[in-house]
């Protein structure tokens, strides 16, 4: 929030410039690789573009790239179930968020997502304490529980403010 980082579109590279500059650097080839079989199919060209995007605009180190798919992948799996692979403008998204937080290193990579999963288990923690148990939140629920973990209140502190606008 208020840093000013990369817009969210990709410029427009051309299918040539993509296959020339894949050919002369193996770390692209590598991470196109990975990507392929991450998703487990060959990628189109708008695919491949976009992928070239997130390395050569976006100047995420290949590392941290590689980190990004396989939390796409992970974060894919969990949302939708086993055997689901993320699309590339979720992979396209995630990656404009990661150059706006400035993770560009591995280790930042990995604090990133271990603070994402600990957030994402203390919605699931709120939402069995709020008494949901039939259904997934809302995204909304999970917006404002998402925020005010942000801002610091702890789950206790949230299920005594649930517990007193509720009661009656």
């Amino acid at each position: 929030p208020g840093r000013s980082g990369p817009e969210d579109a990709l410029p427009e590279y051309s299918a040539e410039d993509v296959v020339r500059r894949s050919g002369e650097d193996p770390a692209f080839r590598g991470i196109l690789a990975e990507t392929e079989r991450l998703l487990g199919r060959t990628l189109s060209g708008a695919d491949t573009r976009a992928l070239f995007g997130i390395y050569d605009f976006l100047g995420l180190p290949v590392d941290v790239i590689m980190e990004l798919l396989h939390h796409c992948a992970e974060q894919s799996r969990l949302k939708y179930g086993p055997g689901r692979v993320p699309t590339m403008r979720q992979i396209e998204k995630e990656a404009f968020n990661w150059a706006n937080l400035e993770i560009m290193t591995i280790d930042r990579a990995e604090e990133y997502i271990k603070s994402r999963a600990e957030r994402r288990d203390a919605c699931e923690a709120l939402k069995l304490a709020f008494g949901i148990r039939d259904r997934a939140l809302t995204a909304t629920e999970r917006k404002y529980l998402e925020g005010w973990l942000e801002q610091g209140f702890t789950q206790e502190a949230l299920e005594l403010a649930h517990d007193k606008t509720l009661a009656f």
